[in-house]
């Protein structure tokens, strides 16, 4: 018995997505996002995308945490950015919470 419960023992299903996905700059220009984890689901971390919108060369990354307040500190002042939160759990990562968010 202990044999198959060993196999599943690093079996993840697809978090459920993030809720309240807010973006704030503060007095300094930096972009704090917050949003609330899912209470039904297990998440290990969360991914943060970020991409400069309407334009050509356009800035993008993106960085994990396990916190669920992460300020921006890389982004460039007065362009627009789409920013992505999923929950992940192992090598699954939920369904995109996304907000747009301009810069100063």
């Amino acid at each position: 018995m202990y044999s198959i419960l060993k196999m599943f023992e690093n079996v993840y299903t697809e978090p459920l997505p993030v809720g309240n996905l807010l973006g704030a700059i503060d007095d300094r220009g930096l972009v704090t996002l917050t949003w609330e984890p899912n209470t039904t689901s297990y998440q290990e971390n969360f991914k943060i995308s970020y991409h400069e919108v309407e334009t050509q060369n356009f800035d993008s990354s993106s960085v994990v945490t396990d916190k669920s307040k992460y300020a921006l500190k890389t982004l460039f002042p007065g362009r627009n950015y789409s920013i992505t939160v999923q929950a992940v759990s192992g090598d699954m990562e939920s369904t995109e919470t996304t907000i747009y968010q301009a810069t100063s």
